[in-house]
């Protein structure tokens, strides 16, 4: 798999050669893998009305409502799993969660999504009127809960990688036959270098940092080709970023 090839991009999907990056309104990430015809894997799915761009992906490699689209959750966050309730209507698309994620997914575990930690925490929380629903996503019913350790039979398998702190089943994945490792926002790339989520959404910042260490190591020993995070460019030969990343967070 050539990653460095574009084949096809717009202002908000880029072709990665065996897959697409769309850049949600809510700025997640949203990854599309055609696996075969007929079959498509979605890691994470943007906001409530990323449903159009994950629409109009889907619609130019031909796929066709009816075919099998399975939806990969990292975590419950509305700018990841805001538009999961639409593709479930839309696509009777399989649904695939944290065990940790599932109650709150579907409604039945409030969790809070804001913290008053570092700077946007503190300000937003400080803000009387905040938009409704902030941080929560119409529920849905998970067709299938995993576990850290799980190989799901997805993509030839595709391991979990359980990395809370962000949230309570946070999840990464990697994709062992092209060695692409998908951290959702256990590390991202906001600002064109690896950092650890932000503060003020992440429940138990710590934790996070303790997650996203052996995310590195994890990468580092498997030799990843790609790294595609929950917020910002795809990185190719991530290396060199990993180890700069580990420095940087010890």
């Amino acid at each position: 798999m050539d990653l460095g090839i574009t084949a096809k991009r717009n202002m908000f999907s880029k072709e990665y050669g065996e897959f697409r990056k769309i850049t949600g309104l809510a700025t997640g990430n949203i990854y599309v893998i055609p696996e075969r015809d007929e079959r498509v894997i979605l890691v994470d799915c943007g906001g409530p009305l990323d449903f159009i761009l994950i629409d109009t992906c889907l619609k130019s490699l031909s796929f066709k409502r009816g075919g099998e689209l399975h939806l990969v959750l990292t975590h419950f966050h509305f700018d990841h799993a805001g538009s999961a309730a639409r593709m479930k209507r839309l696509y009777n698309a399989k649904i695939w969660a944290h065990e940790h994620e599932v109650p709150i997914l579907e409604g039945k575990e409030k969790v809070p999504v804001l913290y008053r930690k570092g700077l946007i925490g503190t300000v937003l929380l400080s803000i009387p009127f905040k938009p409704k629903g902030m941080g929560f996503s119409e529920p849905i019913v998970v067709d299938h809960a995993f576990k850290d350790g799980d190989i799901l039979p997805l993509l030839g398998g595709l391991e979990v990688i359980h990395t809370p702190g962000h949230t309570p089943g946070s999840s990464s994945f990697f994709w062992k036959e092209k060695t692409v490792l998908f951290s959702g926002d256990a590390i991202i790339n906001t600002f064109r270098f690896l950092t650890l989520p932000t503060e003020g959404f992440s429940c138990d910042f710590e934790l996070t940092r303790e997650s996203a260490l052996k995310l590195a190591e994890f990468a580092h020993e498997r030799g990843i080709r790609a790294l595609c995070t929950g917020h910002g460019p795809v990185i190719e030969k991530p290396s060199i970023q990993i180890s700069r990343f580990r420095k940087r967070v010890l």
